[in-house]
This record gives structure tokens, C-alpha cells and sequence, in this order.
């Protein structure tokens, strides 16, 4: 099973390299080569072992370094806004850009 995050948190690939893994994988589900599931769907993110929570932050733009970095390091506990405690498995949240360049969860 592949694992992108743990793979390039360890520096065996390049953010670049798991963003070309990302496309052959896109690629790969458009030439069949996945099964889907009841629904007709492919689960890409389970396919590039990420939970859904890393999923969900890769859906809204978060670089996959940030997402790696956060699986090993441990994901924002506040609100990059507000500073409000914040819980990621709780949902309620959205991926944001700071000003510094780097990225926080806001809480809805």
C-alpha cells in the first residue's frame, strides 16, 4: 500500500514527486485500472494512504508537506483566527493560508 505522507515526511520523495504520484493515480482511476465502490466512486486519498481527514485538507488546497507534517507532528489545536481551541477530528474546520505563507485551521 502507498503512503505519500509518510514517504515524503521522511524525505524519500519530493512534494514535487508526490504531486506527480497524485496525477498517475488521477490517471490510473481514469483508465480503470481502481475499482469503485457501491456508489461507482474511487477512493483516491485511501488510494495515496490518507485518512479523511487528510483528505479533506488536501480537497481544500493545504500542500501535501503541511498535511505530512501534521500527521507526524500533530495538527493545529487552535483556531488560526480566533486562537479558539480546535479539535480536527471534530470537523468544523476549514484549511487556510496565513499571511507568513503557512497554513492553519480555521474554525467555523
Amino acid at each position: 500500500m502507498m503512503d505519500i505522507l509518510k514517504d515524503l515526511y521522511q524525505g524519500r520523495i519530493t512534494e514535487e514527486d508526490a504531486c506527480d504520484l497524485f496525477g498517475q493515480i488521477v490517471d490510473d482511476v481514469h483508465d480503470g485500472v481502481y475499482g469503485t465502490d457501491d456508489e461507482g466512486c474511487v477512493n483516491i486519498g485511501s488510494i495515496m494512504g490518507m485518512d479523511k481527514y487528510e483528505e479533506t485538507a488536501a480537497a481544500q488546497s493545504a500542500p501535501l508537506s503541511v498535511i505530512s507534517r501534521w500527521r507526524y507532528e500533530g495538527w493545529p489545536d487552535k483556531c488560526c483566527v480566533t486562537g479558539e481551541s480546535i479539535d480536527y477530528k471534530q470537523w468544523y474546520w476549514l484549511v487556510r493560508r496565513l499571511p507568513d505563507g503557512s497554513y492553519g485551521l480555521m474554525k467555523l
